[in-house]
């Protein structure tokens, strides 16, 4: 017999994120929302992309290539989608030199492109620091937690590797958030 209930389970159980990769086109523009990245090697095995497990995954013993990946809480405004941004280490670099010269990346505005315009073309990242009116940003979603879930494994990472999150005191500019001003030159039309 089913078990019954009036109320839906709590959300924390449940929640996960879609993951968002850079299109071909039009660049997309968002705001972080994560205090930092996180990232991993992963391998694409059985049609799939899993978390490489210090070289004794199966992957590895077929001797699968991997790539590291690294994602993000990302809020695009115009959409009201919450997502993952998923980005390669070539992007990263970008992402985390402007990490170490502030205390973090939440409310950074991030646009990603791919040049050639092509499905296989480089990710390029620009970043630079946004508005932060907390009442329009959702929470920093918990990035381990949700990977975990989506690729049905443990959630742990090494504690002496974190990084403490400290939010930025900043002022938030008078006319607020408007997505056509956070990168005036970037093409991100919806086509």
């Amino acid at each position: 017999m089913p078990n019954w209930t009036r109320e839906p389970p709590d959300h924390t159980i449940l929640a996960t994120l879609p993951i968002l990769r850079a299109p071909t086109k039009p660049a997309i523009v968002g705001v972080i929302t994560s205090y930092e990245m996180v990232g991993c090697n992963l391998h694409w095995y059985k049609g799939r992309s899993l978390p490489c497990e210090d070289r004794k995954c199966p992957a590895c013993e077929m001797k699968i290539p991997w790539r590291w990946k690294g994602y993000l809480g990302f809020w695009q405004p115009a959409e009201a989608q919450h997502s993952l941004l998923e980005f390669p280490a070539a992007a990263a670099d970008t992402i985390a030199d402007f990490r170490s010269q502030h205390s973090t990346l939440r409310y950074a505005i991030l646009e990603l492109k791919r040049v050639p315009v092509k499905a296989n073309g480089r990710v390029l990242a620009r970043i630079k620091p946004g508005v932060t009116d907390y009442k329009i940003f959702p929470q920093a979603p918990d990035v381990e937690k949700i990977l975990a879930r989506i690729w049905d494994i443990p959630a742990s990472i090494d504690p002496t590797q974190q990084k403490s999150r400290k939010a930025l005191k900043i002022i938030a500019r008078q006319n607020g958030f408007e997505q056509p001003e956070l990168f005036p030159d970037a093409t991100n039309t919806n086509n």
